[in-house]
């Protein structure tokens, strides 16, 4: 499954999923060109301090 979820909701998004799930989905950014990036999510996680 894709869902789009906007930089600002994905804090309230991976509270909800929880972190026993955060090892089971893949988190992509949208680069300008339209091509993704994959994102480190346990060091984006860190950053938010969840």
């Amino acid at each position: 499954m894709e869902l789009t979820i906007k930089q600002e909701e994905l804090k309230t998004v991976l509270k909800k999923i929880g972190p026993e799930n955060w090892d089971k989905i893949e988190v992509y950014g949208v680069l300008e060109d339209d091509s993704r990036e994959k994102i480190d999510i346990h060091k984006y996680i860190k950053e938010l301090d969840l």
